[in-house]
């Protein structure tokens, strides 16, 4: 009998520690990127906490010092905050940078602390714009930005009361436009003061010893990348995840660029009807500066973060040269242009040139997402449309083209939760 109740004893501690395994949260750590903080990822982290078996920890890391101070700093949190830091089922999900210090945990610390990790919107083959804010170009771009869309404003600013405009103060409308722009160009550096400390931007560049040593090395850990891919205009678009709403934002700023606009037709007009004033001129030239690099504004941006591509295409036609003195051939063929014979066919090589730009969520080029073991097409790289670098944070509230919910971010989380692999993690009752 007392064996028997031993026996029992023993049946039910079993089922007891069974239940408890087959019932433990995963650990799942959300990484925020470069100059955020723990608030980064709180609204998918909260929906997932309930909806799935989970535990989530999100902490705030250092970002601006380099690529080796923030992984650990991350790999201390995991140890002081998780119960078992180097369990197998442990996942990390990786916002921009945070992914790459996921991954550079996983690279040099033993034992792992993840059994898997998820990259959204990272650099993973480096971030181009990197390059950009240490060449100087961002900050030369932000001065320039100023500069002409303050052109037409001074220029106007006389003590005649003809400063409004059809929507309000023209001082404030650039002062408007100007500071969200710059915003948008440090908006990757968190704000000016990190300018001065680049060490996480040599980090992130691509090409760099740290990027090359991640890249490089070959991990057994599950792994899965998300890319983010936006619509134009992209820096608007962008601006607008970050201010509020992004449809909001573009609308905005169509109207913003016709009052550059209308001011530059008007003086236009008024130049011609009274050419003795010339200040009429001067001020059509100022205001056409600023709506012309509202125009380029996004050829601007995406210089900077490398997506523009020049593509050169070369065509060959047949040109008839009738005998009408004096007659020269195409440069092409008679580099001299001597004198030819007329009246006959002659073949012709002309060049033109087209830009385009890449995909990019707005601040990473699609190239720049890529894992190197999620190559297109694998089922280890999901692709989010209509979405931006910074939407991809919390896409509640947005829409498709067609205006029907777009919350990519979500479905594909649990798309990758509902695998039947490693990335299981089954739901809350």
């Amino acid at each position: 009998m007392k064996n028997k109740f031993v026996l029992f004893n023993m049946l039910i501690l079993i089922a007891l520690t069974a239940s408890r395994l087959y019932s433990q949260n995963r650990n799942v750590v959300w990484v925020h990127g470069f100059t955020g903080n723990e608030e980064a990822w709180e609204h998918y982290a909260d929906i997932f906490t309930n909806e799935r078996k989970i535990s989530s920890l999100r902490k705030s890391y250092k970002t601006t010092l380099g690529l080796d101070t923030a992984a650990n700093q991350l790999n201390r949190s995991i140890q002081m905050h998780l119960a078992n830091p180097t369990n197998s089922s442990n996942l990390g999900i990786g916002h921009s940078m945070g992914g790459v210090m996921i991954r550079e945990l996983d690279r040099r610390v033993t034992p792992k602390k993840f059994g898997g990790f998820i990259t959204l919107t990272s650099p993973n083959k480096g971030a181009p714009v990197s390059q950009s804010i240490l060449d100087g170009q961002v900050n030369s771009a932000g001065i320039k930005a100023v500069a002409q869309l303050s052109a037409g404003p001074a220029a106007e600013f006389t003590p005649f009361p003809f400063y409004l405009t059809t929507i309000g103060s023209v001082a404030i409308t650039v002062k408007f436009i100007a500071d969200t722009f710059t915003d948008a160009l440090m908006m990757y550096i968190g704000d000016s003061d990190n300018l001065l400390s680049p060490a996480t931007n040599q980090d992130l560049k691509p090409g760099s010893a740290a990027m090359n040593a991640l890249n490089n090395y070959t991990s057994t850990t599950h792994k899965i990348s998300i890319i983010a891919e936006e619509n134009s205009p992209v820096h608007w678009r962008l601006i607008g995840s970050l201010r509020g709403n992004e449809a909001d934002w573009v609308n905005n700023m169509a109207i913003v660029r016709e009052v550059y606009n209308v001011k530059f037709v008007y003086h236009t007009a008024m130049a011609i009807l009274n050419p003795f004033a010339p200040s009429h001129s001067v001020n059509a030239l100022a205001w056409k500066l600023g709506r012309d690099w509202i125009d380029d504004s996004e050829s601007i941006w995406c210089s900077l973060i490398k997506t523009k591509q020049t593509t050169s295409y070369t065509y060959t036609v047949l040109e008839w040269f009738p005998c009408k003195p004096p007659i020269r051939s195409p440069m092409s063929i008679n580099p001299l242009n001597i004198p030819m014979p007329c009246d006959i066919w002659v073949e012709t090589t002309y060049t033109y040139y087209v830009t385009t730009n890449y995909p990019s969520d707005g601040l990473l080029p699609t190239y720049a997402q890529e894992l190197n073991v999620n190559p297109v097409g694998s089922p280890n790289r999901y692709t989010i449309n209509y979405a931006n670098h910074m939407e991809v944070r919390d896409m509640e509230h947005s829409k498709l083209p067609n205006g029907q919910p777009n919350d990519g971010t979500k479905n594909t989380l649990n798309a990758i939760f509902n695998r039947a692999d490693w990335f299981n993690t089954e739901e809350n009752p």
